[in-house]
């Protein structure tokens, strides 16, 4: 029975890890949306996710009757998605400088533990106003609470953020950028050692026979 328990736990974390990158990977993703291209569709499935996580209880009873196009209109949407960038900005400035990270509600602290993880903590009490956007910027430091501070990375090649929770290594966000940068690399060391006019000559020999064995298939 204590076996089965432990194992029953083991499981109920993964699939609470599992849970919470999922959230937390939807959250910078909504982040680096390009909100001018957003289908129909996209729009009114994001107006549906952003609406429990728009304004405050007041607000939502108060204009709970409406459409969500009305309680949440684009200008809404691009407000939340500004102050969650700012807010994960800070979030990544924080493994630099340590500085812990004041939240609008209820003025909770996002801050790194000495063991290298994300940590809310209730140091301060305010009775202050909280801002429409405190309720997904809170959702989001409470999804990184407990999360090594390297759960968030910058991609070099193409810089933008992703979420990595695996002990798995990962540089890139995508293997597409890993490609990318193998590909760049490979072309930065043929030009330092001089090489790289032969390499382009050989693509060129490759390319046209290539070309020419297709148009001889398409004969065929």
């Amino acid at each position: 029975m204590v076996k089965g328990g432990k194992k029953q736990s083991f499981l109920l974390s993964s699939l609470e890890l599992r849970k919470k990158k999922n959230l937390l990977s939807r959250m910078v993703n909504f982040i680096q949306a390009d909100l001018d291209k957003l289908s129909l569709r996209e729009e009114r499935e994001l107006r549906m996710w952003l609406l429990p996580r728009y304004g405050g209880k007041r607000l939502q009873q108060r204009l709970g009757t409406r459409p969500t196009d009305q309680i949440i209109t684009l200008k809404g949407i691009q407000k939340l998605q500004k102050a969650l960038k700012a807010f994960s900005n800070r979030v990544l400035n924080l493994r630099e400088d340590g500085k812990p990270i004041v939240l609008p509600l209820r003025k909770r602290q996002l801050i790194i533990t000495p063991s290298g993880q994300y940590s809310v903590y209730y140091p301060i009490f305010s009775n202050s106003p909280t801002p429409d956007t405190s309720l997904i910027i809170t959702e989001f430091a409470n999804l990184l609470n407990g999360l090594p501070k390297d759960a968030m990375r910058t991609c070099p090649q193409c810089q933008k953020v992703f979420v990595h929770l695996s002990l798995k290594p990962k540089i890139y966000c995508s293997n597409r950028c890993a490609y990318k940068a193998i590909y760049r690399k490979r072309i930065e060391r043929l030009q330092s050692n001089g090489e790289y006019e032969l390499y382009l000559e050989t693509q060129r020999k490759v390319m046209k026979k290539r070309y020419r064995e297709k148009i001889l298939g398409k004969e065929g």
